[in-house]
C-alpha cells in the first residue's frame, strides 16, 4: 500500500450523566494517511441503584447454579440502548488498496472500482430488501470512490430496552432493522 510508516493517534471519552442515566462514549482513532475511525454508542439506565442491583442478581445467579436464559436477559431488565455510530473517513487507503487491487488483477484503478462498485448489490444480496439495503449499497459504491466518511448507525426513534432487542433478535432479527433505526450513509470528507 506504498506505506513506509505507520502512526496513530487515539483519543476516547466516557460520559455518565446521573441525571438522564445515560452513558456515552466516543472512541476516535486517526491513522496518518490512510484514515479516521469513529465509534459512539449510548446506553441508558445507569443509576447507582440499577448497577448494584446487577450484580447482586448476577451473583445470585451465579451462586444458583442455573442457566436459565430468561433470567440472564433479566438482568439487564433497568438498561436500554440509545444508539450507536461507527464511521470511516478515507484519507487515502481506498485508492491505495484498489490501486494494488487493480495491478495484482492486470487492470487499472478506475476499472477495478467501477467492476467492484457493479458487484456491490450482489455482494449485499443476503441484505433484506428495502430501504436498509439500498442505503447499504449506495454507501458501499460511494466509499470506493475514495475520500469519503461511511457511517453504519442504528439510531431508536426512543431508548429500546435490553429485553425488547433481545426479543426481536430472538423472533424476527430482520425486524432490528427497523426497531433499531439502521441506516449507512456516505459523504465527502471533511
Amino acid at each position: 500500500l506504498n506505506y513506509d510508516r505507520f502512526a496513530m493517534d487515539l483519543d476516547f471519552e466516557s460520559i455518565w450523566n446521573e441525571t438522564t442515566t445515560d452513558i456515552d462514549y466516543t472512541l476516535n482513532m486517526q491513522f496518518e494517511d490512510a484514515g479516521d475511525l469513529s465509534l459512539d454508542y449510548s446506553l441508558s439506565g445507569f443509576t447507582d441503584q440499577s448497577i448494584e442491583d446487577l450484580f447482586e442478581r448476577a451473583f445470585a445467579l451465579g451462586v444458583s447454579g442455573e442457566d436459565d436464559a430468561a433470567k440472564i436477559i433479566a438482568l439487564f431488565s433497568d438498561f436500554g440502548f440509545n444508539g450507536f455510530a461507527i464511521a470511516f473517513t478515507d484519507r487515502s487507503i481506498v485508492d491505495r488498496a484498489l490501486t494494488l487491487a487493480s495491478a495484482q488483477q492486470g487492470t487499472d484503478a478506475q476499472t477495478y472500482r467501477s467492476q467492484l462498485k457493479a458487484a456491490i448489490p450482489f455482494f449485499l444480496s443476503a441484505v433484506p430488501p428495502g430501504d436498509f439495503r439500498q442505503q447499504v449499497i449506495d454507501a458501499v459504491q460511494a466509499a470506493l470512490d475514495g475520500g469519503r466518511k461511511t457511517t453504519f448507525s442504528l439510531a431508536p426513534a426512543a431508548t429500546v430496552m435490553v429485553p425488547e432487542i433481545v426479543g426481536a433478535s430472538m423472533q424476527d432479527p430482520l425486524s432490528l432493522i427497523t426497531l433499531l433505526g439502521a441506516g449507512m450513509s456516505s459523504e465527502a470528507a471533511n
